[in-house]
């Protein structure tokens, strides 16, 4: 797209105040757009060398309308310096204008009743609709300016302009007036434009709209004028400077395999430019942002390697929490979040209460009790771990306490949260996590042209090495039809720094076919993990191509048991990742410590080989990709399905089994409520030989416990069966039919039990009672 600037400053009036800083601020905003902006054409209307500052309604009306008609289609920038106003034409009408040189006003009292020449901001809304631009850049330097935003009626039609990217900037609020200091150059406003587009504020060489505002809303704060913006789409950009691309080769891989990309690696991160724009963009009108992406759209990097450092980088208020997952306990995951800023007791006791008590009024007293000069941002990563692995009563509350924050005007805690797209449907039945969905989200959409070139190329450019276009091409090519391409591609180009030609600095097609493209890359790398013991330095994590020492027969069982038990089998054939405690995949070795420390060995294997992660006291498959990229852990999972359904609701019991035992409020009896029992106890027991074998030894100690405490209430059952038989026969009212189920308990227990009561009645009518009834 091409891209066109009109730049217009009216600083003389026939019948209004003159201004003295338009000309030269209007001079001084083409004078950078020329230079640095990009631009096709940049226009610059201020008057004539005769009339500096003259510009008069029919003169605005011509550019206007010639310039959009000369720009249809294409990228636009418009800058206004000069008078605005405002007329209440009635009680209930009142709109907006731009004052040209000849404009008339006639007031009655303070207010503004009537005007001639002015420009109005809906005809000016009209001409920019007609144009149907590409994209949409309106600076406004003049008073009430705020109005053309804060305009129900504009802001409808432009969310009906919303295909093109719009970005909308005023100098002040619409009840507000834009000041001008003599002993300064420029405006107020424009003063902090300029400064914005310093090459020193460039972020990668570029200032964009977003990054304008954010460093003008700063710049005038305490100056009694409130900027304000209205937008929709992607970045804008305003200015660009080059970056020196001479760099020394260094021979770190920059790509990030199956990880995410976080704030340590954002230098590598490339692509999303656009989104993090627009995430950034949403944060800063809703305290509440769904960032919603198929599995393998690259949502966490999206945050992390993205808005994360791009807040921290911009000088703003924004604090940033340390990002969570909700996990099986979601609740204590927020607390532990929040336990950074709520310092003390008297605080931990306010944070405890508030997320734990039900009776509480929630964040509502935590967001209050928050520093008023800063915003915090927390990041739940991997929503959909609500769904999949919390504890269900937790979970409700959690997404209640966590949507609570929308309903707080300027609320100084924000959350985004990242979400698999197949699991919405989850969401939506919470109502105020639904209306989020439909108004806030930010949809991660895949990577594609130049932004997938970047996302190759750029790290490598990073590090002195350049990828060829032949190998652009390939990898391109291959990625059209591979849906949540990007966890595969990184892992290709990782095995791919393995292979680049470190004599010319170059990656190549040749290296990216001999590692298998993007599909097979994966599959080998993992096949030759689970083949070869020698083929991934546990310590190093360093790669041996010469790899032959074959793994012995348990080290691949245990690979199987501990990636099947990284899985969490949902709905269909819809699996998911769920985390595990390290110590609970080291058990599934036994207890002697000769052979957990051989499962240790090829655990850092697997973590040292990028398969899995290792966070603190868990460890995570590296990302969902590995599930289906990998095909002997697809047929594994495949195969295995409905055991792992059943073994998912072994553990479920465990769970609240080992609850109760902790509840010191329960007795004896109660606590053994949960134990396995009828239907499921009798399916484990089917299948108790496969499930067995990657079960750890708390869960083969609770299946114990349930089959003791079956065969102990079959036990009693046969017991006081045998005694009542024998009551009742000595009364002589037993029934040949009730006679003949006791004399064959193990056949027919059920259909014996429900003969006791009649027998029960005969007793009692006979006057004999039992003690033991």
């Amino acid at each position: 797209m091409k891209r066109y600037a009109l730049v217009i400053g009216i600083g003389k009036y026939a019948n209004l105040n003159e201004l003295s800083k338009p000309a030269s601020d209007a001079q001084a905003v083409a004078e950078v757009l020329k230079k640095h902006g990009d631009f096709q054409e940049v226009i610059l209307l201020n008057g004539t060398k005769a009339k500096p500052g003259w510009v008069d309604s029919d003169t605005l009306d011509e550019a206007l309308t010639k310039f959009l008609k000369q720009a249809a289609n294409q990228d636009v920038l418009l800058y206004f310096t000069g008078h605005g106003f405002t007329v209440e034409e009635s009680e209930f009408d009142q709109r907006g204008y731009l004052a040209t040189s000849s404009s008339k006003v006639k007031f009655k009292g303070k207010q503004i009743i009537s005007q001639e020449d002015g420009f109005s901001f809906n005809k000016l809304n009209g001409l920019v609709q007609k144009a149907s631009l590409s994209s949409l850049l309106l600076l406004l330097d003049c008073c009430h300016s705020g109005f053309l935003i804060e305009d129900d009626l504009v802001k409808q039609s432009l969310q009906a302009f919303s295909k093109s990217n719009y970005f909308l900037i005023s100098a002040c609020r619409s009840f507000q007036e834009a000041y001008a200091l003599k002993r300064e150059n420029h405006s107020v406003f424009t003063g902090a434009l300029l400064e914005s587009l310093l090459q020193e504020n460039a972020k990668q060489g570029v200032v964009t709209a977003l990054n304008a505002l954010d460093f003008i809303d700063r710049a005038l704060k305490g100056s009694g004028q409130e900027p304000i913006f209205l937008g929709m789409g992607g970045a804008i950009p305003v200015v660009s400077y080059a970056i020196s691309s001479a760099v020394e080769p260094d021979e770190t891989c920059p790509y990030q395999g199956l990880e995410a990309f976080t704030e340590a690696t954002a230098r590598f991160f490339f692509g999303r430019q656009v989104d993090v724009e627009a995430l950034w963009q949403k944060l800063e009108q809703s305290a509440f942002v769904p960032v919603i992406g198929a599995s393998g759209s690259g949502k966490s990097s999206l945050v992390r390697a993205g808005l994360i450092p791009a807040l921290k980088q911009s000088g703003t208020n924004w604090a940033v929490l340390e990002p969570i997952k909700p996990g099986l306990k979601p609740l204590q995951s927020l607390e532990r979040a929040l336990e950074s800023v709520f310092q003390g007791l008297e605080n931990q006791r306010l944070l405890d209460t508030c997320i734990n008590d039900e009776e509480s009024k929630g964040l509502l007293p935590l967001i209050e009790a928050l520093p008023e000069q800063q915003r915090f941002l927390l990041v739940v990563d991997q929503f959909e771990e609500v769904f999949t692995v919390s504890l269900p009563k937790q979970s409700h509350r959690f997404i209640t306490l966590l949507t609570q924050v929308a309903e707080v005007p300027r609320s100084r805690l924000a959350i985004v949260i990242t979400i698999r797209a197949d699991f919405v449907e989850s969401c939506l039945h919470y109502e105020a996590l639904k209306q989020l969905i439909q108004t806030q989200a930010v949809y991660l959409s895949p990577l594609t042209g130049p932004d997938l070139t970047d996302a190759i190329a750029k790290p490598a450019e990073q590090k002195g090495y350049r990828a060829t276009l032949g190998l652009l091409g390939e990898i391109l090519k291959d990625t059209r039809d591979e849906p949540g391409f990007l966890p595969l591609l990184q892992f290709a180009l990782t095995k791919l720094w393995a292979y680049r030609d470190s004599q010319a600095h170059e990656l190549t097609a040749e290296a990216y076919i001999t590692i298998g493209k993007l599909a097979g890359a994966l599959d080998s790398h993992a096949e030759q993990i689970y083949t070869y013991s020698d083929y991934i330095d546990p310590h190093t994590g360093e790669i041996n191509l010469s790899a032959k020492q074959s793994r012995l027969q348990p080290e691949q069982d245990w690979i199987r048991a501990i990636m099947l038990r990284l899985v969490r089998s949902g709905e269909g054939e819809k699996d998911t990742r769920q985390r595990q405690l390290r110590s609970t995949l080291v058990a599934l070795a036994g207890e002697a410590p000769e052979t957990q420390q051989q499962i240790e060995l090829v655990l850092e294997s697997l973590i040292k080989g990028r398969l899995l992660v290792s966070e603190r006291e868990t460890i995570d498959l590296a990302h969902e990709a590995l599930i289906k990229g990998w095909q002997r852990m697809d047929s594994w999972c495949q195969e295995s399905r409905e055991l792992r359904r059943l073994s998912q609701r072994l553990e479920a019991a465990q769970l609240d089994w080992e609850k109760d035992q902790q509840n010191a409020d329960l007795t004896a009896e109660e606590k053994g409520r949960n134990l396995l029992m009828g239907g499921l106890l009798a399916e484990i027991q089917r299948n108790w030989q496969s499930l067995k074998a990657n079960l750890d030894n708390k869960t083969l100690e609770f299946y114990t416990q349930s089959e003791d405490a079956e065969k102990k209430k079959r036990i009693l059952l046969l017991e006081s069966q045998e005694a009542l038989k024998a009551r009742l026969d000595a009364t002589g009212t037993l029934s040949a039919g009730l006679a003949h189920q006791l004399n064959n308990p193990a056949a027919s227990i059920v259909r014996a039990l429900r003969e006791i009561p009649t027998a029960i009645i005969e007793l009692s009518r006979s006057g004999l009672k039992s003690s033991g009834m």
